[in-house]
């Protein structure tokens, strides 16, 4: 019904937009007998020709020109000779202007870099056509195959299936250099979706292989403000997604797939720089284990953020994130915050870990499958973690005002383990460490330096700690191959409810199945019952957005329109029957439009799983992992 309410008032839309023209022309034509009103008529009329006079270009663009060279299609491409001439970018007809989009065509064996910024409200999109690629032996490892070339409001859409790739770069193929696929350092404003990146280094298993450094074989290396990285497939890199940060803000990475690279995703700074507003969620992150060597030359992370030299992190979120596949034998943690040497570390401040499932198999050791270091307000809830019987599931040092909730922990010989490398204080022991569900504990699951070194027996834990006084020590957690929870499972309903803490995404699991909002929660990741993943989101069709776009141009006009609307009420003549029943469909047409139209936005918690849950179900099949 909902979608037949919206075919119907787009129709009642248009019908009224077409009839508000009418109106336009016909009063246009009684104003030649009322002369004051002509000046305002033509303000309304230039500004609605001028907002649709200014149509953006598309412009396409190969490897080499062919046919007309044009650029109006793949058939009549410019080539990318053509692309990085600075002349061919500005103001004017022909050129990659700001709102205009760039079709990349083809295989482009080329370096591409852009040569101007777009600007708020029209973005340079560079598009890639179906089949389209950026492919060199080995991408520079200066400029990658392609550069936004510290360019801003840009926006790189790989569309169905574009591609940068290297085809000679690894192991057992003709080089071992560094790489980039995409470079877009200083790119403020930018967005990178659709895209993949893949082979920058190939690293097999050869455990000799130490002839690259990881942290400069990047698939996107990055910085700025304002940037968003997402549903890209990345596999087959040292450090995939990385981040040198300076002075950033506003950095979204969510609903990636990396696999086959020593590290998912890093942000790292250096020097008196802060990055703030970084959200990291439902991406999935596997298999590490094809970058091990002996000289353990590369450690594995999922997601790795550091900071030296006084660098600094405020408000972080790492949430709805899936870890699993072959954690390999180096592995540092899934989740790993690493802060700075000095003992009164601040390096990252109010970090907000949740909802995350980070699961290693039962032959590797981890020195903290989820470990955080050096901050304060750290804030560590509803995260299913499952490990082996030599790793550590929860790992934290230099931490102050933490706080550990609703956490589900299996399987690892310590199951926390507090302060090896610097105190871990909570402003109330009993409150704010509290509610977590443990199973199949190692041999020394609880370790907390000082307070209860290596303890194994929870009664004992609980009264040294003064913490965990409403957890559970089990046999089992009873959970599948991802951590959703099964009949009986001892986390139904032993969680708090979290809804007081104020977060948003906390209030719906991992698969945006909603939580109580009143009643005790499941601990871990998942509810009970409702682990399945949302129904597809339905798309607006580009005729749907043409229709939005041409109500959004008489809203921009609304100034003049008002104005109309007085000048018109105090004329001697007033409107006409058939004037003021257009009028009236307009008015009422938009009205229903602004009453549907919230209807139609969608929610990117909802796509999480339908995004890469293919990637963890062939994962899961190959690996053949189940928990119990």
């Amino acid at each position: 019904m909902a979608r037949l309410g919206l075919i119907l008032s787009t129709i009642t839309a248009l019908v009224a937009l077409l009839g508000g023209f009418r109106y336009v022309v016909d009063t246009l034509r009684a104003s030649r007998a009322r002369k004051r009103m002509t000046g305002k008529w033509l303000t309304v009329l230039a500004c609605l020709v001028l907002a649709t006079s200014a149509q953006a270009e598309d412009l396409y663009i190969g490897q080499s020109a062919a046919g007309l060279d044009d650029g109006t299609s793949c058939a009549n491409q410019h080539s990318a000779t053509w692309f990085n001439t600075a002349g061919n970018w500005g103001v004017g007809a022909g050129k990659i202007s700001a709102g205009d989009t760039a079709h990349l065509c083809g295989t482009i064996t080329s370096t591409m870099t852009v040569q101007a910024s777009g600007s708020a409200g029209s973005i340079i999109t560079l598009l890639f056509e179906s089949g389209a690629k950026l492919s060199q032996s080995v991408c520079s490892s200066t400029t990658g195959c392609l550069d936004t070339n510290s360019k801003t409001y840009i926006t790189i859409d790989g569309g169905t299936n574009g591609t940068i790739e290297n085809t000679a770069n690894g192991t057992v193929l003709a080089n071992q250099l560094s790489s980039i696929g995409l470079k877009a350092t200083g790119c403020s404003n930018c967005e990178i979706k659709n895209l993949t990146v893949s082979n920058v280094y190939v690293h097999t298993n050869d455990l000799s292989d130490i002839a690259v450094s990881y942290d400069e074989v990047n698939a996107i290396r990055y910085s700025g403000s304002n940037i968003s990285i997402h549903d890209n497939t990345i596999h087959d890199a040292g450090w995939a997604i990385y981040h040198p940060f300076g002075n950033d803000s506003t950095i979204s990475i969510y609903n990636n797939a990396i696999y086959n690279s020593s590290h998912g995703i890093t942000v790292g700074g250096f020097g008196a720089v802060t990055v703030s507003s970084i959200s990291i969620y439902s991406n999935h992150v596997y298999d590490y284990d094809n970058w091990d060597t002996t000289a353990n030359a590369y450690h594995h992370d999922g997601i790795h953020m550091y900071g030296s030299s006084n660098a600094l992190g405020t408000d972080i979120d790492i949430y709805n994130n899936q870890f699993d596949g072959d954690c390999g034998d180096h592995m540092t943690g899934h989740i790993y915050i690493e802060g700075r040497a000095d003992v009164s570390d601040t390096s990252w401040q109010r970090v907000r870990v949740f909802n995350n499932v980070a699961i290693c198999g039962s032959t590797r050791t981890v020195n903290g499958i989820v470990w955080v270091n050096g901050g304060t307000s750290y804030e560590v809830y509803n995260n299913t973690i499952i490990g082996s019987t030599s790793s550590v599931c929860l790992n934290a040092s230099k931490l102050a005002s933490a706080k550990v909730k609703n956490n589900a922990l299996s399987t690892c010989n310590n199951l926390i383990q507090f302060g090896t490398y610097g105190t871990v204080t909570f402003a109330n022991n009993a409150t704010d460490f509290n509610y977590n569900t443990y199973g199949n504990k190692g041999a020394n699951a609880w370790n907390w330096a000082v307070v209860c070194p290596n303890c194994s027996n929870f009664a004992t834990w609980q009264t040294n700690c003064g913490c965990d006084g409403n957890s559970t020590d089990n046999a089992s957690l009873l959970v599948n191959v991802d951590g959703v929870p099964q009949s009986g499972s001892p986390v139904i309903g032993a969680g708090a409810n979290l809804t007081s803490v104020g977060i948003a995404a906390l209030n719906a699991d991992k698969n945006a199945s909603a939580r109580p909002g009143a009643g005790a929660w499941d601990t871990g990741a998942y509810n009970y019952a409702n682990s399945a993943p949302n129904a597809p989101i339905l798309f607006i069709s580009q005729a749907f957005s043409w229709v939005v776009t041409a109500v959004h141009l008489v809203a921009a006009c609304g100034v003049a329109w008002r104005y109309r609307s007085v000048a018109v009420r105090y004329m001697a003549a007033m409107p006409s029957p058939k004037e003021m029943f257009w009028m009236y469909r307009y008015k009422r047409a938009v009205k229903r439009w602004q009453r549907q139209a919230p209807m139609m936005l969608p929610a990117p918690m909802m796509t999480v799983e339908l995004s890469h849950g293919q990637h963890s179900q062939a994962n899961q099949e190959r690996h053949g992992r189940t928990f119990s």
